[in-house]
């Protein structure tokens, strides 16, 4: 190393400018910092002595003369590339391509990268075949660095009958995205030589393109653990869409279960979607990876991590949504809390998911729901109150009644609509009034499970029916009495027979005979026998005389 410069360049560093302004480290401070192998400053360090000119290249080259470590003097020699354009520092780069050790030569060709000196790239590419990996890797990056007119010089080089040489060539190509080099780099994916395969699928992983996609999936789901990880990791570095596709398939059909697994913590790694497709496919999955699955959707069971699972709940999929929600209801209080505090939000597609998700939960979350009724925020009482409504839960309809006569007028159009899902119990009586001041909907629903139910509260409120203001609701609620064979309707139905015509006479007749009871057979006697009745009206009432059960 002693006639690393030549004579004349040395003479000029020797006379050129120390009158420089001072800088923020000194020449002998930078390269000092530079051999140390400080990562944070070092690019500061190389600054430094580029700005100082030939006097910094000398401090360096006399630093690596004199050092006996060839990782340190490889550090001083990528300083090196940072004086552009300076021939001395070119043939410096130059002769240390005469180095041995691979942690000097790596320094080499990353200065060579640095300085962009291309006139060196033949000593760069002679290195392809070099017995260190290290050497080899960082060949082919400086190579790429170079650009696409380094293209035909590395395809050369993939024809290599050297495995090594032709290996490097291959991961070059990827790096400089050759992407017509794709069909080279799936042929080479299959090679019964391990380091060319390895190489050519990191080449089409380095392309980064979607046509690379597929090829680099299919490698992934046959690759052994060490090579299937790898894949999986630059499958995750894919545009978010593409990437999660690529990872839930990988989840599903790698054949290598560490590739599995790291599909599965990459996954999280995209957020809502990335969560939402673990969610998705947990029940589809070998019983090894469900499990794994699992512990990837908890983390630590923080509640900044349940957070991130939370937003499934959010999703379009009600099944996905709901899923999810199920998997935070597992957690306990942390992943109730977040689902409960959910009902705040005025979303109606969050909204109609938690409701699903809540009356499946059944009687398990009713105190908590019952406790929202008195929360201070309006959506979160009336979601409670519809969930309720849903459920159904006998316990629960003292807790609703009430909020049929709140001053709030939302609150008491979602009690009317939950009491009147009921089906069975006595929440009938509660619901008396509401066929005097329900609207059409909560009306015809309420008789609807009035007849359901059948027990004495509910044929009250049916009797009440009659009175409903349209027709079509009153002569339902003929036919429900007819069904359950109402005997306590027979009178208020037999005053209708005097005020009603048509249709409804006709329904107040067929409700009288299906009731078939003495009281009720003796107004359709009275039709029967009278000839300026119409006559299918009095068909009809021979017809219930005549199937009577009291004949």
């Amino acid at each position: 190393m002693r006639h690393l410069i030549p004579a004349g360049l040395f003479c000029a560093m020797l006379v050129s400018g120390w009158s420089i302004p001072a800088l923020a480290l000194t020449p002998v401070e930078a390269a000092k910092l530079l051999a140390s192998g400080d990562e944070s400053r070092k690019e500061e360090a190389i600054r430094e002595l580029a700005a100082k000119g030939n006097p910094g290249l000398w401090m360096l080259t006399d630093m690596i003369k004199k050092e006996s470590q060839p990782e340190v003097r490889g550090r001083l020699y990528e300083g090196v590339g940072g004086f552009q354009g300076n021939e001395g520092a070119q043939y410096a780069l130059t002769l240390g391509f005469k180095e041995e050790h691979p942690g000097a030569l790596v320094g080499v060709i990353r200065g060579v990268a640095r300085m962009k000196a291309r006139a060196l790239a033949g000593n760069i590419l002679n290195r392809f075949g070099s017995s260190d990996e290290n050497v080899r890797l960082e060949a082919a990056r400086a190579i790429a660095s170079f650009g696409p007119e380094m293209k035909d010089k590395v395809s050369e080089r993939a024809e290599s009958a050297d495995p090594r040489v032709r290996a490097t060539a291959l991961t070059a190509l990827g790096m400089l995205g050759a992407e017509d080099s794709l069909p080279l780099l799936i042929r080479e994916s299959k090679s019964k030589d391990p380091l060319v395969a390895r190489a050519a699928a990191f080449g089409i992983a380095g392309l980064k393109s979607p046509a690379a996609f597929e090829a680099l999936m299919d490698i992934a789901r046959t690759a052994d653990d060490s090579l299937a990880v790898e894949m999986v990791r630059q499958i995750s570095g894919y545009p978010a869409v593409q990437a999660v596709d690529g990872l839930t398939r990988l989840t599903m059909a790698c054949s290598s279960l560490k590739g599995q697994e790291l599909a599965v913590e990459k996954l999280t790694d995209h957020g809502a979607a990335g969560f939402g497709a673990l969610v998705d496919i947990l029940p589809r999955t070998p019983p090894a990876i469900r499990g794994r699955i699992n512990r990837a959707l908890i983390g630590d069971g923080s509640r900044d991590r349940l957070s991130k699972l939370a937003l499934v709940v959010t999703d379009e999929n009600i099944y996905r949504a709901v899923a999810a929600g199920n998997v935070l209801l597992a957690q306990g209080s942390t992943g109730e809390d977040l689902l409960f505090e959910m009902m705040a939000d005025p979303n109606p597609a969050q909204r109609k998911n938690l409701t699903v998700l809540f009356t499946r939960a059944g009687d398990r979350l009713l105190p908590r729901l019952h406790e929202s009724l008195g929360s201070s925020n309006l959506n979160t009482r009336l979601l409670a109150i519809d969930i309720l409504g849903q459920i159904g839960a006998p316990e629960s309809v003292d807790r609703l009644a009430p909020l049929l006569r709140h001053e709030n007028r939302d609150i008491r159009a979602h009690a009317m609509q939950a009491l009147a899902r009921y089906k069975s119990g006595d929440v009938f009586k509660h619901l008396e009034f509401l066929v005097d001041e329900g609207d059409q909907g909560v009306r015809e629903k309420l008789y609807d499970n009035a007849r359901a139910d059948g027990g004495p509260w509910a044929v009250k409120l049916i009797i009440r029916g009659l009175k409903d203001p349209r027709i079509e609701l009153r002569t339902k609620c003929m036919r429900y009495l007819g069904e359950l064979r109402a005997t306590g309707a027979v009178v208020p139905l037999k005053r209708m027979l005097q005020d009603v015509t048509g249709f409804e006479r006709k329904a107040v007749v067929q409700a009288l005979g299906e009731i078939g009871v003495r009281q009720a057979i003796e107004p359709l006697q009275t039709i029967s026998g009278n000839e300026e009745e119409d006559p299918d009206l009095r068909k009809l009432a021979d017809f219930y005389i005549r199937n009577s059960r009291l004949r």
